[in-house]
């Protein structure tokens, strides 16, 4: 959504509820602060997992997602943040302008060679790999690779060089009315933001009378 259309709709909802008005850089603030809000959502534990959880929740991200294919692992399974950073910025498949958020998918190749055959890597928890690890009953294999997370890189493990891809969520931008920069979501998502937005300014609105005049703003504007 256009920086400006969505500044529109946020006063709008300011002049329907009689309440103060802010500054285009207080719009701004609380927009930023209501898309963090928004994607973190999406990954919340409570009461599960949301993030591609169903198409609508892939639909509401789906702008923010890139493909990360040209990463290697060093001799031993480690990737740095940098590394994926570095790739999103540069000139690879996934080049963008902006540092990822969080990882959706991970695979890594059979083998160091660029032929290897990739399979999907399951994320563990520290504990759940120690567990395994030291399980007397069952021997660990690592037939199929894991990844865990620590400060700054990725840990996969068998702990060896070879090819790695990843599915990313980058950052969103962060808007701007004076850079003209606008919320990079769909006008759908960027309708549910807004409305996060206000309920941070302290505007006191019900959801579904803000959804209607939203659909009914767009509708208008189409």
């Amino acid at each position: 959504m256009d920086i400006d259309d969505a500044h529109e709709l946020f006063n709008l909802w300011i002049d329907k509820t009689s309440s103060p008005y802010f500054e285009d850089s207080e719009i701004d603030l609380f927009l930023n602060r209501a898309i963090i809000e928004f994607i973190n959502d999406h990954f919340d534990t409570k009461p599960v997992h949301r993030a591609e959880a169903s198409i609508r929740d892939v639909e509401e991200l789906r702008q923010l997602i890139e493909v990360v294919d040209d990463l290697r692992t060093d001799s031993n399974g480690k990737i740095k943040d940098t590394d994926i950073n570095d790739s999103l910025t540069g000139t690879g498949t996934g080049a963008t302008d902006r540092e990822f958020s969080y990882i959706l998918s991970a695979s890594k190749a059979s083998s160091k060679e660029c032929g290897g055959e990739q399979r999907k890597s399951r994320f563990v928890r520290h504990n759940d790999w120690l567990a395994q690890k030291d399980n007397t009953y069952k021997k660990p294999t690592e037939e199929y690779p894991t990844h865990r997370l620590f400060n700054k890189y990725i840990q996969f493990n068998p702990a060896t060089e070879s090819n790695v891809e990843l599915v990313v969520l980058k950052k969103h931008l962060t808007v701007s009315k004076k850079g003209s920069i606008g919320i990079e979501l769909s006008d759908k998502s960027a309708n549910k933001i807004i409305f996060m937005a206000l309920r941070q300014a302290g505007v006191s609105i019900r959801e579904a009378e803000f959804y209607g005049m939203a659909a009914n703003e767009i509708n208008e504007n189409e």
